[in-house]
C-alpha cells in the first residue's frame, strides 16, 4: 500500500512516509565511514541543508563536525517530529517536499542521502539548479546513492550537468560531491 501511495503526488508521498515512520521504520543502520569521512572534511564552517533528513539520524551523527548551521527538511511530518525530539543543539527541522523546496535562508552545502532517485530526472536537475543558484560558486551538493549500478543514469546526468568534485565508491554505493559549472 505504501508503494502505491507514493504514486499519488506530494500528498501520497507524504502519507506513505508518515505511515512508514509511524510503523517505526529505520532507514539507516550504521553510518558509512566513507560518508562520515567525507562530511568531516566538507562540513567545518559550512551552512548545511539536508533534504529528506528523515528522523534526524544523520544530523545526530554530525554534531562534532563544526558546521556553522544545519537545517533539515523532510516531507514526513512524523519524521520531522522525531528529529525535533532529538533536541540537537543548533539544528532546526521543518516539513518540506524536496521537489518543490526553495531555500529560505543562506546555505553553502546541500546534503541529499538516499533520496534524489525519488524525483523524476528533470526534477533532480531542477532541485540542484535551485540549490546552486542560492549557494553561489562555492556551494557544494553531496548526493548519496545506495547503488551506483542501479542509479548509473543519475550519476551520468548529474555529472554532465554539474561539476563533479568527488566521486567516491564503497562497494556499490556512490558518494558524489557536485559543484556548479563555472
Amino acid at each position: 500500500m505504501v508503494g502505491v501511495l507514493r504514486r499519488f503526488g506530494r500528498i501520497g508521498r507524504q502519507l506513505a512516509w508518515n505511515i512508514e515512520y509511524r510503523q517505526g521504520a529505520e532507514f539507516v543502520g550504521a553510518r558509512s565511514p566513507v560518508l562520515l569521512e567525507l562530511l568531516a572534511v566538507l562540513l567545518p564552517g559550512r551552512r548545511v541543508v539536508e533534504l529528506a533528513c528523515g528522523d534526524g539520524s544523520l544530523a545526530a551523527a554530525l554534531g562534532g563536525f563544526g558546521h556553522a548551521t544545519y537545517q533539515g527538511f523532510d516531507i514526513s511530518s512524523v519524521a520531522i517530529a522525531l528529529a525535533i525530539r532529538r533536541q540537537l543543539p543548533g539544528m532546526t527541522f521543518a516539513v518540506a517536499d524536496m521537489e518543490s523546496w526553495t531555500p529560505a535562508a543562506p546555505f553553502d552545502l546541500l546534503l541529499v542521502e538516499e533520496a534524489i532517485y525519488y524525483l523524476a530526472p528533470d526534477a533532480q536537475v531542477a532541485l540542484l539548479e535551485r540549490a546552486f543558484a542560492a549557494m553561489g560558486p562555492d556551494g557544494l551538493a553531496v548526493i548519496v546513492l545506495h547503488s551506483a549500478t542501479k542509479h548509473a543514469a543519475i550519476i551520468e546526468r548529474l555529472g554532465q550537468r554539474f561539476r563533479l568534485v568527488t566521486d567516491r565508491r564503497e562497494r556499490d554505493r556512490a558518494y558524489l560531491v557536485l559543484g556548479p559549472r563555472p
